[in-house]
């Protein structure tokens, strides 16, 4: 089984909740970067202010703020780990080529109109970084984490003119990893536009877990 892995796609194409799955199911480390800046500017510290407004714009934070914080955190993690939201352009992927061994990158297709939907209605836990949506994957209890209790939020970027803003960010610019890790041979394509469930199942399949 593949234990060293990339989830790339666009936002709302369901990373991170697939990421927070299988690290469940498997005891992956879940390397997020999305959620360590966010984390940073709650915090607002240096970093998160220094990320703040790049966010807030839908732009990309620059390489040497999230390529340190992804060093730091590889340098801790013994057993697999799943990166999510990372790498975002050819130069962080050169980056990571260096410092660690990567088995397979998961790329999620989806369309753009349903990440638009995805996000716009997308809801998140504060405290244990859970996903969910109001529409696809509602919490048992309305507005309320399903694993703690804690009144899910909605991000400050997850509207949709900025959300219209960071997809054009995406193709531009991240998009070509598909290409980039294709032609290595470590590219598996899957349809995040399916049920939560049948992604699952696919990611499953394409790292030999099943």
């Amino acid at each position: 089984m593949k234990t060293r892995l990339v989830f790339l796609g666009p936002p709302g194409a369901g990373k991170g909740t697939q990421a927070l799955i299988m690290a469940g199911k498997f005891s992956f480390a879940r390397i997020a970067t999305g959620d360590i800046l966010r984390e940073a500017i709650a915090n607002e510290s240096e970093l998160g202010l220094k990320a703040k407004e790049f966010m807030r714009s839908g732009l990309l934070v620059p390489d040497e703020v999230v390529n340190e914080i992804l060093r730091e955190k590889l340098s801790s993690t013994d057993n697999g780990f799943i990166i999510d939201g990372y790498p975002r352009t050819i130069e962080q992927a050169d980056f990571l080529q260096k410092i660690a061994s990567i088995e397979m990158v998961i790329y999620f297709d989806a369309p753009e109109e349903l990440l638009v939907q995805r996000i716009v209605n997308r809801r998140v836990c504060p405290r244990c970084n859970a996903v969910y949506n109001s529409v696809e994957n509602p919490p048992k209890v309305e507005n309320r984490c399903d694993n703690d209790g804690t009144e899910l939020v909605h991000r400050i970027d997850d509207v949709e003119d900025v959300t219209r803003e960071r997809l054009k960010t995406f193709w531009q610019k991240t998009a070509p990893l598909v290409d980039y890790y294709f032609s290595r041979d470590l590219l598996a394509k899957i349809s995040a536009g399916k049920q939560l469930e049948e992604v699952t199942a696919e990611i499953e399949i394409a790292i030999g877990a099943i």
